[in-house]
């Protein structure tokens, strides 16, 4: 499978799926009148993650080519 990261909108919030190396990592929140609120830790405290700062930087910045160039980093399959 190759590395992937996928945001999922809906109107009760959002969730945010990497898959990295063949591991599966998903955020998610929900919707609040002043905005929305995380349930699950963040890139950065991901064990995995923690030396890949490109990639966590990436995730936190939201642009997609900087992302592209991240998930290269990885050894997903074709």
């Amino acid at each position: 499978m190759k590395n992937r990261f996928i945001i999922e909108v809906t109107e009760d919030g959002f969730t945010e799926t990497l898959v990295y190396e063949g591991k599966t990592y998903v955020k998610r929140y929900v919707k609040t009148e002043r905005g929305y609120d995380g349930y699950d830790r963040a890139w950065d405290e991901e064990k995995e993650l923690q030396d890949n700062f490109d990639l966590i930087d990436s995730l936190e910045e939201r642009d997609p080519l900087y992302i592209m160039d991240a998930l290269v980093g990885g050894a997903g399959d074709e």
